[in-house]
């Protein structure tokens, strides 16, 4: 028996999903109903077809993202390194540059420095030598035992002569042998250097002297001597010298002037009279050669010292170191 048509079975609760397969709406609607699941692979390969983007720009643009959102994570881009990595020779080469420049520099300033300490040496009190006057760099030792003038005057000539370091002093300390003494020798005296020398300078400026004194070399332009003698009475000192004037020159000469036999005899030509100058606010007793050049000088520093040289410069030098030692006394 036939059952009526709006009956039959394919119409009995029949829905979309149980359509016959061939029935060609119900297919479509289903296929359109399921899309599939978004991915970020394949919104890549649709932006790749679609808008011709490249992989790597998608790959700069969501690192850009990244970064802007705070997601700093290893680089996306295939083969990129870091700062560091691509620069890395180029700092080691640059910190390697800084460092040598960097001692290359220090040990040219403690070269420098080293040479302008030795330029100019320290000049410390010299508590080697009893009673010394004033400071100096280097000493020098002369036994007098037993000399004669000539002698003296000889070796006193080959101290003049030996090298000195510029705007330097040095001590020629005159020694003569005491038996009474360990060691057995000591600096002579005032009175037995004037004696030594055969000077004609009266007792009175003798006797108003110290025992202790200096002969010592300065070297500016070349190599000065100079006398320090320390006063025992300035009066007496000062009056001595003004007496001895006349034989001085002739007396001293020897012992302090480069050519005094030349220098002698025109002087003696001369017979100039010793003159009154000033250098260093001191005042000065000068005897002038008939060319005008200073042959010989000297000035009381204080009323405890005489200095006697032939070079302004070395006066001045003598005056500077002298009242310096007076003051760290």
């Amino acid at each position: 028996m036939e059952l009526p048509e709006d009956i039959k079975p394919e119409k009995v609760g029949a829905t979309p999903d149980q359509a016959p397969p061939d029935g060609g709406e119900a297919s479509v609607a289903t296929e359109d109903s399921l899309k599939p699941l978004r991915t970020y692979k394949s919104d890549v390969a649709e932006a790749v077809k679609n808008k011709n983007a490249s992989v790597v720009k998608i790959a700069m643009a969501e690192q850009e993202r990244r970064e802007k959102r705070g997601l700093i994570v290893a680089p996306l881009i295939p083969g990129e390194v870091s700062f560091w990595e691509r620069h890395r020779y180029q700092i080691f080469v640059t910190l390697s540059i800084l460092l040598i420049v960097s001692s290359v520099a220090t040990s040219i300033f403690l070269f420098i420095a080293n040479r302008f300490e030795k330029t100019e040496p320290a000049r410390p009190i010299n508590t080697g030598t009893p009673g010394a006057i004033m400071h100096f760099e280097s000493e020098r030792f002369v036994d007098t035992t037993d000399m004669t003038e000539l002698t003296l005057r000889n070796h006193l000539e080959s101290e003049k002569r030996r090298p000195l370091t510029l705007n330097t002093v040095a001590n020629v300390a005159l020694l003569t042998r005491d038996a009474s003494l360990t060691p057995p020798r000591r600096p002579i005296t005032s009175a037995e250097v004037l004696t030594l020398i055969k000077a004609r300078a009266s007792g009175a400026f003798s006797r108003s002297l110290e025992p202790n004194f200096m002969y010592g070399i300065h070297n500016w332009n070349r190599n000065t001597p100079f006398l320090v003698f320390k006063i025992a009475s300035f009066d007496a000192a000062f009056s001595g010298m003004l007496g001895w004037e006349e034989f001085l020159y002739d007396d001293i000469s020897e012992y302090l002037v480069d050519n005094p036999t030349l220098d002698t005899e025109a002087i003696l030509e001369s017979k100039k009279p010793y003159e009154d100058i000033v250098i260093k606010n001191k005042d000065v007793r000068a005897l002038r050669l008939p060319s005008g050049e200073i042959a010989l000088m000297y000035t009381f520093v204080d009323r405890e010292t005489l200095v006697i040289t032939t070079d302004e410069s070395t006066l001045r030098e003598v005056v500077d170191r002298v009242q310096s030692a007076k003051l760290i006394r």
